[in-house]
């Protein structure tokens, strides 16, 4: 046969298709020629059975027979997806990677995305694990197991280094609005793969994890470093408001430390934070024997944006020959937040403040006259 009509054979088909199909009839190749050996052994006549199976067999392998004895090394893994060796540990990003926020991370633009060095594991990262060829070829399965790791990974620090104030179940719930924006994320707006990712918001929120373990572990050098300040941009870009707001508290701190003539402005807390919890502030100020203050939950509601559920709560006293007053209202992400900023919303009321920090000096008084006369 002719070199032409070997390549005519083997047009359209790959290394993939080449190997699966030698994969699928080698069991039954081996089986025939071991048969036709041992007849042939012992003396009988080859049994037209197991040649003709043979022969078939071998026009169903004839192309990928042809594919790799017409092409070279080269050609024939050039487009193999089986899984690239890696490292034998994953990389774990330095602290000066992971810094805190600052508003110059809060752009209204989309950043760039990264590229996917390694051909292998950019084709993985949009490969169904029901599309694969074969069963050494890679799936985004495993890549979005990693890459949801990464993910976590880089939420944590990032919210841990930019709120130190932040109580840790309320850090607890930024990475869940950070990560809300994975399978929102169009990869058509930014490098032209728009039309693989058109899919279930699930699948697509995979892609997307799986996509930053390919930029990850297809650049050694340079990987992780490239998806870390990537996700910064994109987290940045969700989470500006907060930014900027810790970013402005953290000014005043500093600036009022200056001001005061100290170098730490660090030991001056946040005008939002404060080193007593609001509610232990708010039974030192007004607080007393036979005053009652409890906290109440008078509404819950879901924030349409977060898609998490928001609690209003509401502080009340009795006191003085008064029942269910209101002191305050706040609301937020869970019960004990909100309960704190109810009691915060309190202590701002100044002039309630002071007409209760009144009665309980008067009270504390008539208290110290009376055991003074017994």
């Amino acid at each position: 046969m002719s070199k032409r009509q070997f390549s005519e054979i083997s047009a359209g088909i790959g290394a993939n298709e080449a190997i699966s199909a030698i994969i699928k009839h080698a069991e039954d190749l081996l089986k025939a020629a071991c048969d036709l050996k041992r007849e042939i052994a012992s003396g009988k006549q080859p049994e037209s059975r197991n040649a003709g199976c043979i022969s078939r067999i071998s026009k169903d392998l004839l192309p990928a027979v042809t594919y790799f004895a017409d092409s070279s090394p080269a050609q024939q893994t050039v487009s193999s997806n089986k899984a690239p060796k890696l490292d034998e540990s994953l990389r774990l990003p330095t602290p000066t990677v992971l810094t805190a926020w600052t508003p110059s991370d809060t752009s209204s633009m989309l950043p760039p995305l990264p590229s996917i060095n390694d051909p292998v594991l950019d084709k993985a990262a949009f490969t169904h694990s029901g599309m694969v060829s074969g069963p050494s070829d890679m799936s985004y399965e495993r890549l979005e197991w990693v890459g949801d790791a990464y993910l976590e990974m880089f939420a944590t620090m990032f919210i841990y280094q930019t709120f130190p104030k932040l109580p840790a179940g309320r850090c607890s719930q930024y990475p869940g609005k950070t990560h809300r924006i994975s399978p929102e994320f169009d990869f058509g707006s930014s490098n032209g793969q728009g039309a693989k990712a058109k899919t279930h918001k699930k699948v697509l929120g995979d892609i997307f994890e799986a996509y930053v373990a390919a930029v990850i572990l297809g650049d050694p050098d340079l990987g992780l470093v490239r998806a870390s300040s990537w996700m910064k941009a994109l987290w940045g870009k969700e989470l500006a408001k907060e930014i900027k707001t810790e970013y402005n508290s953290r000014q005043q701190s500093q600036q009022a430390a200056i001001q005061a003539g100290t170098n730490n402005p660090t030991s001056l807390p946040a005008p939002i934070s404060q080193d007593i919890h609001p509610k232990t502030m708010l039974i030192k100020t007004i607080g007393t024997k036979g005053v009652r203050i409890y906290y109440v939950d008078e509404n819950e509601t879901v924030d349409k944006k977060l898609k998490q559920r928001k609690f209003t709560v509401g502080a009340y006293v009795d006191a003085w020959g008064e029942s269910k007053v209101k002191l305050g209202t706040g609301t937020a992400l869970s019960k004990t937040e909100a309960g704190a900023k109810a009691a915060q919303n309190a202590l701002e009321n100044k002039k309630l403040m002071k007409k209760y920090e009144q009665k309980k000096q008067e009270w504390e008084e008539a208290m110290r006259a009376q055991l003074q006369y017994d």
